[in-house]
């Protein structure tokens, strides 16, 4: 019930009162239950509990030798590794304290939702008794339903919304990165460490990274696909109807690209390596637009755009017919 995070106290505090419920006592008994000396237990009613992992790392020392060693190396390796990561989020704050203090992106969606924080008043789930709540309008996590429509709207617009399956993808890591440096001051905690706002804001901008934005290129569809990989959980459903809604859209795009070019007249450059590959036929060619009486009067950069050559080209082939 010490723990700064407001779910783990709530947790313990069920945790607690389901206790006392199944022994038939209310938290008004607490008083008097913590006052008395321990009475040693009925062996009869005390209850067995299995420890099913005891004896594990025995066995997997038997069966793989060297087990216990690679496994206290690795937990060192990892000790080592969050340690160095502390320090660095320390060097790059210069300190605790301010690696703690809300960053840019925190203060614009904390501003947002400012208007709608207060704590309310809620009731332990066994009855039990009330505690206080910090809110928005009333809401704090999916338990409480559907999130209200304000509130969404409000964090939505704190910050441009990402327009790409990448540039959602980038917003996720840098708020996911600051849950991390929190944590790493902090120490563990519950399931984030971002503030009722930037959570929510996390949570809006990946249900655009997993499933609402749909991808315009291969490579937004390649972010989307590594993200849910990334996951380390098998792609929900909607997630795979993201996905497959993906590769319909590009399909699409392509048999309509393929479309447009089939009615399209060529370019003219393209005409120029086909029709005029020789600098004889292009030099031929020149002199049959200037002796054309629609096309003699185009600019020289005209005629040398449309036939392949430099405009100094058609200026001297132009000043030779009109001196013969």
């Amino acid at each position: 019930m010490d723990s700064p995070n407001p779910g783990e106290r709530d947790a313990a505090r069920e945790r607690a009162g389901a206790i006392l419920k199944a022994a038939g006592k209310t938290w008004r008994d607490l008083p008097a239950i913590l006052g008395t000396p321990p009475v040693a237990p009925v062996a009869a009613a005390t209850p067995v509990f299995t420890d099913v992992m005891r004896g594990f790392d025995d066995y997997m020392e038997e069966k793989e030798p060297g087990w216990k060693a690679k496994r206290a190396a690795e937990q060192a390796q990892k000790a080592r590794e969050q340690a160095d990561y502390r320090a660095a989020v320390i060097a790059k704050y210069g300190s605790e304290e301010t690696a703690l203090e809300p960053i840019e992106i925190e203060c614009t969606v904390d501003a947002a939702v400012a208007p709608f924080v207060r704590e309310v008043l809620k009731e332990y789930s066994d009855g039990s008794g009330n505690y206080r709540d910090a809110t928005l309008d009333g809401w704090s996590h999916f338990l409480d339903g559907p999130t209200p429509a304000h509130v969404i709207a409000a964090v939505r617009a704190a910050l441009p919304l990402p327009v790409t399956i990448a540039e959602a993808k980038a917003e996720v890591d840098a708020w996911c990165e600051r849950d991390r440096e929190i944590e790493a001051i902090r120490g563990k905690g519950g399931d984030t460490w971002l503030s009722l706002g930037c959570n929510l804001r996390r949570d809006i901008v990946q249900a655009m990274l997993y499933r609402e934005l749909r991808a315009t290129n291969l490579a937004d569809a390649i972010v989307r696909h590594r993200a849910t990989a990334e996951t380390g959980t098998y792609p929900s459903s909607e997630e795979t109807a993201a996905m497959l809604a993906d590769l319909e859209h590009l399909a699409d795009l392509e048999a309509a690209r393929t479309v447009q070019n089939e009615h399209q007249e060529p370019a003219p450059d393209s005409r120029v390596h086909i029709e005029h590959a020789t600098a004889t036929a292009r030099r031929a060619e020149v002199l049959r637009l200037l002796s054309d009486e629609n096309t003699a009067m185009l600019p020289n950069r005209e005629i040398a755009r449309r036939v392949g050559v430099a405009p100094a080209t058609v200026g001297n082939l132009r000043r030779r017919t009109a001196a013969a």
